[in-house]
């Protein structure tokens, strides 16, 4: 994969090295056009981001989703699909930079879906909370 310059070279080993604490690891499918790609997605806690990669080993995120005011729900409703986790950047602050995003990432079951929402939704509401 070549070099994009809008994306950031954040390699997927140094973020794991952070540790539970500032991150949370796992493959998920995350929903392209109708078709369910498997990624391997890092939430940076801190950062407010989540990564996606294709595998574990790469070195450039193939897509980052910012969670800076961002919209958390698993609604099927909103998600179009079951045991998913929809993500709309910018969806309840707008921020500058951010364009209105969607991503759809699917879960394996009831567990790791709920697990995933409550660790997204965690890291959006403390942003907001931290920016009142």
């Amino acid at each position: 994969m070549g070099q994009n310059a809008s994306m950031p070279q954040v390699r997927a080993r140094d973020l794991q090295r952070l540790g539970q604490q500032k991150v949370k690891c796992g493959t998920l499918s995350v929903m392209q056009k109708k078709k369910a790609m498997k990624r391997w997605i890092i939430l940076h806690r801190d950062g407010y981001k989540v990564y996606l990669y294709e595998t574990q080993q790469d070195d450039e995120p193939i897509d980052v989703i910012n969670l800076k005011g961002a919209k958390v729900d698993s609604d099927k409703k909103v998600t179009k699909t079951k045991l998913a986790v929809a993500i709309e950047q910018s969806g309840l602050i707008e921020q500058p930079g951010v364009p209105k995003k969607t991503f759809i990432l699917k879960a394996k079951d009831t567990q790791e879906q709920t697990s995933w929402f409550e660790e997204l939704q965690q890291v959006s509401m403390k942003f907001i909370e931290n920016n009142k």
